[in-house]
């Protein structure tokens, strides 16, 4: 879900992004469950798992 990427920077750049809006779409679902699990594990625990998935995602040639 959180994958889904906008390649036009104009809509992007549109895009409001106040953080009290939950909206039905992919990404805020996605977001919206990411930040209760990371909330429920930890700051700690959440970086140890998620480093290795961003620096794949970061060096990966095919990063979308």
């Amino acid at each position: 879900m959180m994958m889904q990427v906008e390649k036009d920077d104009a809509v992007w750049a549109a895009i409001d992004e106040e953080s009290d809006l939950v909206g039905k779409d992919p990404v805020s679902t996605a977001m919206s469950a990411i930040s209760r699990l990371s909330e429920d594990l930890g700051e700690k625990t959440t970086l140890a798992c998620t480093q290795p998935i961003i620096a794949e995602c970061v060096n990966s040639q095919d990063w979308i």
